[in-house]
C-alpha cells in the first residue's frame, strides 16, 4: 500500500497538494496549496493514479521538470527595471511563447534547434540562444504554472548593486565628513568632503602596520555618497529648519468660496520701479496695496503711495475696493475704462503686519460689518491669489516700464533705473488702471476654468449683487484712527493740537464732569477730527484751533514743528502757514542731489494715488453731523448697476508705453 507522510508535497493532475493526514488503510486528506481547498481520496485510488503517472510525489515532479521556485517577482517592479532588463524580458517571453505555440518542446533537439534559429533570424539576432538556455527559461515558465513573470531578467540585481565595497572604517569617515561639511555648512562641495576623508584615512594609516593600511575612496565614490543626501537635509543646511519645512510642506487646495465678495485678500508689495516727482526728478519706489476677490480673482481696489504702507494705505485701499469707481468717467475719461468691481465683502484676509493688527483697522472693519481674518505667520500660501497677483503685476507690467528696478539687484546689469525713470506716480496709476481693466480682468484664467475674472464677476453679480451698506461720508469717518480724550473748557487735546466746536461744548455740558469721548481722526489731515456724541448718537466735526494746519498730515505737522524748533529765530522768515512751509520743505528735499533726500521729500509730500483720483465733482467734506446706527447693519442698497461694453479707443500713454499692453 502507498504510505504518505504528513505535510508531504504531492501533485495530483499537476496541481500541488499538501498531505494533511494519510493512512495505508484509510482515506487520505489533501489540501490545495494555492486555494486551501481540501479533498478526501481513497488510498486505492491514489495507487491507481500513481501507477498511471497522474499522481506524483515532489521528488518525481522535480526529476521530471527540474522545478524551480514558484516565488514570482512583483509585476510592479518591471517598470522600475533598466532598459536592458526590460528588453531581455520581452525577448525571453517572445522565444518561449512562440516555441510553445509551435510545439517545438515536444520534438527532437534538432527540431528545437532549427525552430530557435528561425525565431532568431526573424528577430534579426546574429546569435541565437543555446538549447540549455531555452530549456532553463522553459523550466522557469512551466514551474510558475505558465506565468510570464518567471521570465523577468534579473540583470539589475547582479553584481552586488547597493552593497558597499568599502570597509566600515572608511565608510565611517565618509559619513562623518558628510555630516560635518555637507550638512554643517551653508555651502559645500564634494571636493571638500573628499579632502576631509583622505586626510582622515592618512591619519589612520599612520598607526597601522603594512598590509593593514586603509585605501582612500575615489572622488567619484565620494560624489555618489554626497548625491544620496536627502533634499530636506540639504535645504536645512543651506537655510533653516523652518524654511525647509515650508518648502517641502504638502500644499493643499486653498479654502473654497462659492460667491463673490465672500472673502477678499489684501496685501502690500513694493512696485519695482522708480517714479518721478512733479519736477521730473526721482522721488522713490512706491508701495502698492492690493485688495483681491478670491472667487473671481478680480481686483477690487488698489492704492499707490510714496508715504509707506501703513494704516492710511490700508484704509485707502479698502475704501477704493468698497466704492464704485465713478472717478473713471472724469479723471481717466480718455481711457474709456469700465471697472464694475465694488461692494461690501463679508470677510477680509490679511497677513500679520503691524498696520493690519492696528486697533484702528479692527475698529473700522467691525463698524462696517466686515469680519477680519489673519493668515498664519510666515504662511504666504494662506492668501495665494493676492500674492500671485503681486508677482504678476510686477513681472508683466512694472518690469516692462522705464525706470524698473527688476526684482533683484544683481539683475540690473547695464542700466540704471534712476537714470531711465520717466513716470510720475500719477502716470503709473494711469498705466496700472489700463493694465488691470483691459488686460488682467479680460484674460482667461486657468484657475477659473478658462474664463476671465471679469466673466466670473459678472456671473456672480447676477446671483449676489454687490451691496452698498453705508454712505461715502460714513466710510470716511470709519476709516480713521480711534482714541479717547477728556473734554476741557477749550476742547480736546490730540497729537499736541486742540480741537473745539460749539457742539462739543454743548456735549460737555450734558455729560458727567471729566468724561472722555471717542474721537476719530485721520492721519491725512490734522485740521479736524470727528467726535462721537453719545447723547444724540451721531458724529460731529471739531476743527483745529490752529487753522494753519488744515489739510496737513500728521507727519508733515511733526516735521514742520521740528523745523521751527531747530531754526529758532529764523522761523519767522519762513511762510506762516504750515502747509506752505511743509510744501517748501518737501520741494527743497526733492530738489536735492542725493536720492535718499529726494525719497524723504517724497514721503514728506505724502504723494498717493488718491490725490489725482479725486474729482472736483465729488462731494466736499461735510460740516453737518452724520448719524450712524452702529447696531443695525442690515439695511443696504440692493440695486445693481448696469455697465456698457468698453469702447475701442486709442490711448496716448507717456514715454511710448503702448508695448506694455501687448497681449502675451
Amino acid at each position: 500500500m502507498l504510505t504518505l507522510l504528513k505535510n508531504q508535497t504531492v501533485y495530483l493532475d499537476d496541481i500541488e497538494y499538501i498531505v494533511i493526514c494519510g493512512s495505508p488503510t484509510e482515506d487520505t486528506l489533501l489540501e490545495n496549496r494555492q486555494t486551501g481547498e481540501r479533498i478526501r481520496i481513497s488510498t486505492s485510488s491514489l495507487v491507481t493514479k500513481y501507477l498511471c503517472g497522474v499522481f506524483k510525489t515532489a521528488s518525481q515532479r522535480k526529476g521530471a521538470l527540474r522545478k524551480v521556485s514558484t516565488e514570482l517577482p512583483d509585476s510592479s517592479r518591471f517598470q522600475m527595471l533598466s532598459e536592458l532588463a526590460r528588453s531581455e524580458t520581452h525577448r525571453r517571453v517572445d522565444y518561449i511563447t512562440r516555441l510553445e505555440r509551435t510545439g517545438a518542446f515536444f520534438s527532437s533537439k534538432e527540431g528545437l534547434r532549427q525552430e530557435v534559429s528561425t525565431i532568431a533570424a526573424e528577430r534579426g539576432e546574429h546569435r541565437a540562444p543555446t538549447l540549455s538556455t531555452i530549456y532553463r527559461w522553459h523550466r522557469k515558465y512551466v514551474g510558475a504554472m505558465s506565468d510570464v513573470r518567471a521570465l523577468i531578467a534579473g540583470f539589475d540585481s547582479q553584481g552586488g548593486k547597493g552593497e558597499s565595497r568599502i570597509g566600515p572604517t572608511v565608510e565611517r569617515f565618509i559619513d562623518d565628513a558628510i555630516e560635518t561639511i555637507t550638512l554643517g555648512q551653508r555651502r559645500s562641495s564634494a571636493h571638500q568632503v573628499f579632502d576631509v576623508v583622505r586626510l582622515a584615512v592618512d591619519r589612520a594609516n599612520e598607526t597601522r602596520e603594512k598590509g593593514f593600511k586603509l585605501t582612500p575612496p575615489s572622488l567619484r565614490t565620494v560624489q555618489r555618497r554626497v548625491s544620496l543626501v536627502s533634499a530636506l537635509d540639504l535645504e536645512i543646511a543651506k537655510t533653516s529648519p523652518e524654511f525647509a519645512k515650508r518648502r517641502f510642506k504638502h500644499l493643499q487646495n486653498s479654502r473654497q468660496v462659492t460667491r463673490i465678495l465672500e472673502l477678499v485678500e489684501i496685501d502690500h508689495t513694493p512696485a519695482d520701479i522708480i517714479v518721478l516727482n512733479d519736477d521730473r526728478k526721482t522721488a522713490g519706489r512706491p508701495d502698492m496695496t492690493i485688495v483681491l476677490d478670491r472667487r473671481s480673482r478680480c481686483v477690487l481696489g488698489f492704492h499707490l503711495s510714496l508715504a509707506g504702507h501703513g494704516v492710511p494705505a490700508v484704509f485707502e485701499a479698502l475704501r477704493h475696493a468698497l466704492l464704485p469707481k465713478a472717478y473713471l468717467k472724469d479723471t481717466y475719461s480718455e481711457l474709456g475704462l469700465t471697472w464694475p468691481c465694488f461692494g461690501w465683502f463679508e470677510r477680509v484676509l490679511m497677513d500679520n503686519g503691524p498696520e493690519f493688527h492696528a486697533e484702528a483697522v479692527a475698529d473700522a472693519l467691525l463698524s462696517l460689518g466686515i469680519a477680519t481674518e489673519f493668515a498664519p505667520s510666515r504662511e504666504p500660501n494662506a492668501k495665494p491669489f493676492v500674492e500671485r497677483f503681486n508677482r504678476r503685476i510686477n513681472y508683466e507690467l512694472i518690469h516692462t516700464l522705464p525706470g524698473t528696478t527688476l526684482d533683484r539687484h544683481y539683475k540690473r546689469v547695464g542700466f540704471d533705473p534712476f537714470e531711465e525713470a520717466s513716470l510720475t506716480l500719477e502716470e503709473l496709476d494711469r498705466v496700472c488702471h489700463k493694465w488691470i481693466c483691459e488686460k488682467y480682468h479680460r484674460r482667461p484664467h486657468r484657475g477659473l476654468g478658462g474664463r476671465s475674472p471679469l466673466e466670473v464677476w459678472e456671473e456672480g453679480a447676477k446671483i449676489c449683487p454687490p451691496l452698498l451698506k453705508m454712505n461715502v461720508e460714513d466710510i470716511d469717518i470709519e476709516f480713521c484712527e480711534v482714541t479717547t480724550s477728556r473734554v476741557q473748557h477749550y476742547g480736546i487735546d490730540l497729537n499736541n493740537f486742540r480741537y473745539d466746536s460749539s457742539q462739543l461744548q454743548n456735549l460737555r455740558a450734558c455729560i458727567p464732569r471729566d468724561s472722555k469721548v471717542t474721537v476719530k481722526w485721520a492721519r491725512r489731515d490734522v485740521g479736524f477730527v470727528w467726535i462721537w456724541d453719545s447723547v444724540n448718537q451721531e458724529f460731529f466735526k471739531a476743527q483745529n484751533r490752529d487753522p494753519d494746519f488744515n489739510g496737513v498730515t500728521l507727519e508733515q505737522a511733526k516735521a514742520h514743528r521740528a523745523n521751527v524748533a531747530s531754526n529758532g529765530a529764523k522761523a519767522d522768515l519762513r511762510p506762516a502757514r504750515a502747509d506752505e512751509a511743509v510744501r517748501e520743505m518737501a520741494n527743497e528735499a526733492m530738489k536735492a542731489t542725493r536720492h535718499a533726500q529726494r525719497r524723504k521729500g517724497g514721503r514728506l509730500a505724502n504723494k498717493t494715488s488718491k490725490d489725482f483720483r479725486e474729482s472736483s465733482s465729488e462731494t466736499q467734506p461735510m460740516d453737518r453731523p452724520v448719524r450712524i446706527h452702529r447696531t443695525d447693519m442690515s439695511t443696504a442698497n440692493s440695486g445693481s448697476q448696469q455697465h456698457e461694453d468698453i469702447p475701442e479707443v486709442e490711448v496716448e500713454l507717456p514715454v511710448d508705453l503702448e508695448e506694455s499692453f501687448h497681449e502675451s
